[in-house]
């Protein structure tokens, strides 16, 4: 299986660096199968996003990678995803991971979440 022939990378959970070097990966559409990054300063777009105003990533990069990374880029901690950008611009926003229920959530992933469940009633309970 893939995650026992590498070394996943680490989530970060606490708040990152407003205003420091960050590197968006992923693959973008336009640009299938070339893996793709941006490297920039992040900002913040409206209350929950962190923001790459220049990055070009296209449709597919979704779910890729957010790092602030202290050596060589994607060695830091993954701190958000690719999720969205306008369609009239450059620029990719990420969700906040940090104050919110997304460590919960990461972690009731990776035991299964509660048992005990009835078929349609799966979903997050205590986060």
């Amino acid at each position: 299986a893939l995650d026992s022939a590498l070394t996943p990378m680490a989530i970060r959970f606490d708040s990152p660096t407003e205003n420091t070097r960050t590197h968006a990966l992923g693959y973008s559409y336009s640009e299938d199968p070339n893996l793709m990054y941006c490297a920039e300063d992040m900002t913040t777009e409206g209350a929950h996003n962190w923001w790459l105003p220049s990055c070009d990533l296209s449709g597919g990069s979704s779910g890729g990678a957010w790092t602030q990374a202290t050596g060589d880029l994607g060695s830091g901690p993954v701190m958000s995803v690719n999720s969205w950008g306008y369609t009239t611009g450059s620029g990719m926003a990420g969700p906040f991971l940090n104050g919110n229920n997304a460590s919960c959530l990461f972690e009731r992933a990776k035991t299964g979440g509660p048992d005990n469940l009835a078929d349609g009633e799966a979903g997050i309970v205590g986060c």
